[in-house]
């Protein structure tokens, strides 16, 4: 790796060569112990957007940068003028409640919990890595923000159904659950305003899908008020906006 790494700033996205695309980890990265996060695989095959149903134009198999159509992987595009859903509004982000947290049984720095999110199956398994900056005796409870379009993925030989969002100042080493309002409900979809009712995709599962959340992140941060913003504009639920306790100015992941 590049020396110049060891000062990249939080969230930077970087490309290993012959690797992928990554990106700084804002949460677990830290001097002399730099955590990096695969976005993007090296060699990405763009699926193709529908011009006319139901027939399907076929990529082009041509140099890097030519002929590339642009993908959909299923998702559904705006109506009126037949653009791309914005990303932010491809994520299904839920209220909620936490019924209950514990240890993970192979990871000092990881819980696993169980959060109801209003799916009819019941509460989803979800592993986060909160041990170092919430007590456990704090999250039993509480509610929460969930990322829930994630594709699943195994932590420790856990398998994690979403992502528990958090605001997070580096600085001070401190982390704090983004919360929702009182009287919000559990299960409704978070809104952005200004961008629409959420259109989410069922799993961002494939490898341009997984694009999706790295390319919002970033943008995902909460006020001077602790507010949660995308782009300046407010995340909101039924009973108001979602918001950190006490952290401001500060990256929401």
């Amino acid at each position: 790796m590049e020396p110049s790494l060891a000062n990249i700033a939080a969230g930077t996205h970087v490309q290993f060569e012959r690797v992928g695309y990554f990106y700084s980890d804002p949460l677990d990265s830290k001097a002399g112990n730099l955590v990096f996060n695969r976005v993007v695989t090296l060699r990405d095959n763009w699926s193709t957007q529908a011009t006319a149903a139901p027939e399907v134009s076929a990529a082009s198999k041509g140099g890097k940068g030519q002929g590339q159509q642009q993908q959909t992987d299923g998702a559904p595009t705006s109506g009126g003028g037949g653009g791309e859903i914005e990303n932010i509004r491809r994520l299904d982000i839920r209220v909620g409640k936490i019924l209950s947290a514990e240890q993970h049984p192979d990871a000092e720095s990881l819980y696993v919990e169980q959060i109801d999110v209003g799916d009819k199956e019941g509460p989803r398994t979800i592993v986060s890595g909160l041990a170092k900056y919430i007590p456990l005796a704090q999250l039993q409870g509480r509610m929460c923000t969930v990322l829930c379009n994630l594709k699943p993925a195994k932590m420790r030989g856990v398998v994690s159904g979403g992502m528990v969002l958090c605001g997070a100042n580096e600085a001070t080493n401190t982390v704090q659950l983004l919360e929702p309002p009182p009287g919000a409900k559990v299960g409704e979809r978070i809104t952005v305003e200004g961008f629409g009712a959420p259109d989410p995709d069922p799993e961002l599962k494939s490898k341009t899908q997984q694009k999706v959340w790295p390319s919002v992140a970033p943008d995902l941060k909460a006020d001077a008020k602790g507010e949660a913003r995308y782009q300046g504009k407010l995340l909101k639920t039924s009973a108001g906006p979602l918001k950190c306790e006490s952290l401001t100015d500060c990256l929401i992941g």
